[in-house]
């Protein structure tokens, strides 16, 4: 029987990334290309979200930290960690909050430094609040995903086989974008809403081209 799958983490740690690769496998996952995100993860009535995670089913579900808006401790899950170095997270983060705000928001290293450390600070609260009890985890690296993308999808695949043992975890590689892992200077998910890729968006699937968040 297939569980629900929770890609977790803390913002830009590569859970968009992650959940692409996981509906170009083949996986049902909540949300929309690209960024696979659903209300239903963000409704502040407990009874409301954990309603949301229980009739999920099977397919994945992206929760960004979990420590704010926590899924139900006792479901029936398997849980991705994605963890990423905090200072790239931490330019990443900044990135995305400059974009929003243009000119509204501190990019000195004061603030990247700050940033950074809460990320390491939050790491363990939020992965505490996002275990769901019993379930099965595997911890993920933004990094090795990108240096590795192959080696390391199947990893997850390897993983998740128990439950999920016709999703083709090669073919979801081949959304990673062949780049470097530190902070990529440009917002990557500005190109993947441009209107070539909204039937990406109708189909709710990774597509045939290579792109990732960063």
């Amino acid at each position: 029987m297939s569980k629900t799958i929770l890609v977790e983490g803390l913002g830009r740690c590569g859970s968009s990334l992650m959940m692409q690769i996981l509906a170009k496998a083949g996986i049902k996952c909540a949300g929309l290309y690209p960024s696979y995100e659903d209300t239903g993860v963000l409704e502040p009535v407990k009874e409301l979200r954990d309603g949301f995670y229980r009739g999920f089913g099977a397919g994945a579900i992206k929760c960004v930290d979990p420590h704010r808006f926590p899924p139900p401790s006792n479901m029936e899950a398997v849980v991705i960690w994605m963890d990423r170095n905090p200072r790239e997270q931490a330019k990443s983060a900044l990135k995305l909050m400059s974009y929003l705000a243009p000119g509204q928001v501190n990019l000195s290293r004061g603030m990247l430094r700050l940033l950074a450390r809460s990320f390491v600070e939050d790491r363990s609260i939020a992965q505490k609040a996002g275990l769901v009890r019993s379930a099965p985890v595997i911890e993920i690296t933004f990094e090795e995903l990108i240096e590795h993308p192959l080696t390391t999808v199947r990893r997850v695949g390897q993983f998740l086989t128990a439950w999920y043992p016709l999703a083709d975890f090669e073919r979801g590689s081949s959304v990673v974008m062949n780049r470097k892992s530190e902070c990529h200077p440009q917002l990557l998910e500005l190109a993947m809403v441009s209107p070539q890729f909204h039937h990406h968006i109708e189909a709710g699937s990774g597509g045939d081209n290579s792109f990732d968040n960063g």
